[in-house]
């Protein structure tokens, strides 16, 4: 993360800083979208004729059918760039399994489709800071058809007076956050984390660990009973089976202990290419966070001051420099060279678990090797993510 001209190691050639930069808007777009459909945006219905020709999905063909109609042209156009490790930072064409990799990507599956991200990014003139090309026009009408279909196909919970997350695909092996801009303004870019993976042969249940509550600095959340549920995909609502959650009543700032109850649930209920959902009995922000932790003592405040913070300078000018709301609400670096050492400490120490750089966010969602959604991945290139762990590491274990 450091952009350092004294620094060659770190010094990215032009075209691919730009590709770099811009990639952060694909963090303004995540989370699960959610809303109201109305009109033609979620029928699948068009002027062309079968998902191929752009138009409405044919009869009994499923979301899945229709992409993998136009799987080879997507992974022609963009595939180069958006793949695991790619310069693009958004790696939402993983493969072997192409599909789970796009339709669990945080902002393109959602209830209107032509606010999807896969749709109104490609055409911004911050799309690769000019160099990448739009999405041609014959491959733009297949996606809006798949897009479609897939809206007609997300479920709404039956206990739908309850504050709820839209159901979504997780992204399975991997780090996943859910964002709780759906449940009312003031929850605006806080979240919830967890990993993912499936258990069993063929998978039968879906083990949820690491669920964690991100408040947003300045703010307590307050959250009661939780309840994760299943929506298979053939449709149908599958709440968890023993309700894992039921006593949570917890207020949570950025001071605390962010753990969602056990901080694991294992849903017994799951089938393979299913969705999950999230409800609550209440959501609210229930008042002031506590003022942040700096570091813990002086020592660690200098090791903070000589290996992170310059690593931290390109996230400080571009993404987290208050460009952004989500970003800048996550971690707020854009005072990072005029600010007192404590405050910025503060910002990052909070996307840190201390004493363990493993399971530290900063760590987690920057690595080009995982399939997470954040908008810098260090360009694809995994030596200059090795040279940001190396540094940052020791800073986060001598924080515990």
């Amino acid at each position: 993360m450091k952009f350092s001209t004294s620094d060659s190691s770190l010094v990215l050639a032009a075209p691919l800083l730009l590709a770099a930069l811009v990639s952060c808007t694909v963090i303004s777009g995540a989370g699960t979208a959610t809303g109201t459909t109305s009109g033609d945006a979620t029928t699948g219905t068009g002027a062309g004729g079968g998902a191929g020709a752009g138009g409405g999905a044919p009869t009994g063909a499923t979301g899945k059918d229709v992409f993998l109609a136009l799987q080879a042209d997507i992974l022609g156009e963009c595939g180069a760039c958006h793949k695991l490790g790619g310069v693009a930072d958004a790696p939402f064409l993983a493969l072997p399994d192409v599909y789970s990799s796009i339709a669990a990507w945080p902002g393109i599956i959602t209830l209107t489709p032509t606010s999807s991200i896969l749709l109104t990014h490609p055409g911004l003139s911050s799309h690769g800071a000019g160099m990448a090309p739009d999405m041609s026009k014959p491959l733009r009408a297949k996606v809006l058809a798949w897009l479609q279909k897939e809206a007609t196909e997300i479920p709404k919970p039956t206990e739908s007076t309850k504050p709820y997350i839209t159901p979504f695909k997780p992204l399975l092996g991997a780090f996943n956050t859910v964002y709780l801009d759906p449940l009312g303004k003031t929850l605006e870019s806080s979240s919830i984390s967890f990993n993912a993976v499936e258990l069993g042969s063929p998978p039968s249940m879906l083990l949820l660990t690491h669920i964690e509550v991100h408040p947003v600095a300045d703010t307590t959340i307050h959250l009661v009973h939780p309840i994760f549920s299943v929506y298979p995909d053939g449709g149908g609502e599958e709440p968890d089976p023993i309700d894992s959650f039921s006593s949570v009543d917890h207020a949570f700032d950025l001071n605390g202990d962010g753990t969602l109850g056990t901080g694991t649930v294992i849903l017994t209920n799951w089938q393979k290419g299913g969705r999950i959902g999230l409800a609550f009995e209440a959501a609210e922000v229930s008042g002031l966070g506590t003022p942040l932790d700096g570091c813990k003592s002086d020592a660690t405040k200098a090791q903070f001051t000589k290996d992170v913070i310059p690593e931290l300078q390109y996230c400080a000018a571009t993404c987290h420099s208050g460009m952004m709301d989500k970003p800048t609400a996550a971690m707020n670096l854009s005072q990072l060279m005029m600010m007192p050492v404590d405050a910025a400490c503060a910002q990052v120490r909070a996307r840190i678990h201390p004493g363990d750089p493993a399971t530290s966010d900063i760590l987690i969602v920057t690595d080009p090797s995982k399939q997470v959604a954040h908008g810098y991945k260090f360009a694809g290139n995994k030596s200059k993510y090795s040279a940001f762990k190396a540094a940052v590491s020791p800073w986060i274990n001598a924080e515990k």
